[in-house]
C-alpha cells in the first residue's frame, strides 16, 4: 500500500507541473488572438474625418461655412444682423429652400471680407433678414449700388418676422408647411438653434411665441396647416396652456439646453444608423451670442440632412448616447472656444 501511495504521489506531482503549462500556453494562445481581433478592428473602424470650419471672428466662420456649402456660388444669399440672432435663426429653412447661405452683417456697414464674399457668390439676389432696426436703410442701399436685387423680410418684432418667413416659406415651391416647431423667441434661442437644421432640412416652419402666448395669426396658421407642430423646450419656456392651444402637438425638452438638443437629436436622426456629417457649435451657455455659429452651420447641415450638436465645456449623456448609437463620415466645429472640447470628445466614441 506504501509502495502504491508512493507511486500515486509521484504522477500527481508530474501531472501538476505539466498542467499548469499546458493552462498558461492555452491562455496566453486565447490573448493573443484576442489582442489580435482588436487590431483588426482597429485598424479597419472608419473613424469619422475631422474638419474645421474656424474663422477669425463669427463674421469669418459664416464665410468659411458659406465657402464651404457654396463654392461654385449661389443665386441668393440671406443677409442677417450678428447681433440680432432672434431673426436669423427663424430664416434657417427658408433658407435652407432657396439653397442660400447665411452671411453676417453689422447694422449700419458691411463687413469688408463679408462684401468680397458675396462678390465671390455672385448672388442675384440678397434678402435681409430683419427690419431697418436689425439692418439699416444704408446697408440696403450699398449693396443696390453694386448691381444686386435686394429685398427684405422684417416685422414690427421678432414674433412678427418669424409669422412672415414661415409664409414666405410655405408661398415657395410646390411643397407647403405641414410642420410647424414652436419656441420662445425671447428665452428659447438655444432651443431655436437645435431645431433650426432638422428644421430646414423638412421644410419645417419655426415660430416665435412668449411663454403663456402666440400671436392669433401664428396660431391661426397653426391650426389650419400643421399636422405637426413640436413644441422646442420647457415649460419654463412655452407653458402647459400655451401648449393646449397648438394641435397635433409633441414636446421636445430637456433638463437643460444641451439636453434639449440631444432629444432633438434622437427624434428626428436617432433612428438612422449613419449620417453624412455632424457639426459641434457653441450652445450659448453663459454668452448667447455664440449661438451664431450654429445658425450658420443650420443651413450647411440641413445640405446633407445632418445633426447639429450644441455644446460648451462638455458633451451630455443624451449627447454623447446619440454620437455612440449614430455614426457619421464627418465630425466638424465650427467656430473655436468652449465647443472644442465636445468636439475632441466626440472623435473618441465614434
Amino acid at each position: 500500500m506504501k509502495i502504491k501511495s508512493k507511486k500515486i504521489m509521484v504522477f500527481a506531482l508530474v501531472l501538476g507541473l505539466v498542467m499548469p503549462s499546458c493552462v498558461y500556453a492555452d491562455t496566453t494562445s486565447k490573448n493573443k488572438n484576442s489582442q489580435e481581433n482588436m487590431n483588426s478592428y482597429i485598424q479597419n473602424r472608419k473613424s469619422p474625418k475631422g474638419e474645421k470650419l474656424i474663422g477669425e471672428d463669427r463674421f469669418d466662420t459664416a464665410i468659411k461655412i458659406s465657402q464651404s456649402g457654396w463654392n461654385n456660388g449661389s443665386e441668393r444669399v440671406f443677409l442677417v444682423n450678428s447681433n440680432s440672432l432672434p431673426d436669423a435663426l427663424a430664416s434657417t429653412p427658408l433658407a435652407s429652400k432657396l439653397d442660400a447661405p447665411i452671411l453676417l452683417t453689422n447694422k449700419n456697414n458691411v463687413p469688408e471680407n463679408v462684401a468680397d464674399e458675396i462678390t465671390r457668390l455672385n448672388p442675384e439676389e440678397i434678402i435681409l433678414i430683419g427690419s431697418e432696426g436689425a439692418i439699416s436703410s444704408n446697408v440696403k442701399k450699398y449693396l443696390e449700388d453694386t448691381g444686386v436685387l435686394v429685398s427684405r423680410i422684417g416685422g414690427a418684432d421678432r414674433e412678427e418676422t418669424s409669422l412672415l418667413l414661415t409664409k414666405q416659406l410655405d408661398d415657395t415651391g410646390d411643397l407647403g408647411v405641414s410642420k410647424i416647431a414652436v419656441v420662445n423667441g425671447y428665452n428659447g434661442l438655444a432651443d431655436a438653434t437645435s431645431i433650426s437644421s432638422p428644421a430646414a432640412s423638412d421644410n419645417m416652419a419655426i415660430i416665435y411665441a412668449s411663454k403663456d402666448s402666440i400671436r392669433s395669426e401664428a396660431k391661426s396658421f397653426i391650426t389650419q396647416n400643421s399636422n405637426e407642430t413640436y413644441i422646442i423646450g420647457g415649460e419654463y419656456n412655452i407653458s402647459k396652456k400655451l401648449e393646449g392651444q397648438l394641435v397635433n402637438s409633441e414636446r421636445l425638452a430637456g433638463t437643460d439646453r444641451k439636453d434639449t438638443n440631444a432629444k432633438v437629436l434622437e427624434k428626428f436622426y436617432g433612428k438612422l444608423s449613419k449620417v453624412s456629417n455632424m457639426y459641434f457649435a457653441k450652445d450659448g451657455s453663459g454668452r448667447e451670442a455664440d449661438l451664431v455659429d450654429g445658425l450658420a452651420a443650420g443651413v450647411l447641415a440641413a445640405k446633407t440632412k445632418s445633426p447639429v450638436i450644441l455644446a460648451s465645456g462638455s458633451l451630455s449623456n443624451g449627447q454623447q448616447s446619440f454620437i455612440k448609437k449614430v455614426k457619421a463620415n464627418k465630425f466638424v466645429q465650427v467656430g473655436g472656444g468652449k465647443n472644442s472640447n465636445p468636439y475632441t470628445e466626440a472623435l473618441g466614441l465614434q
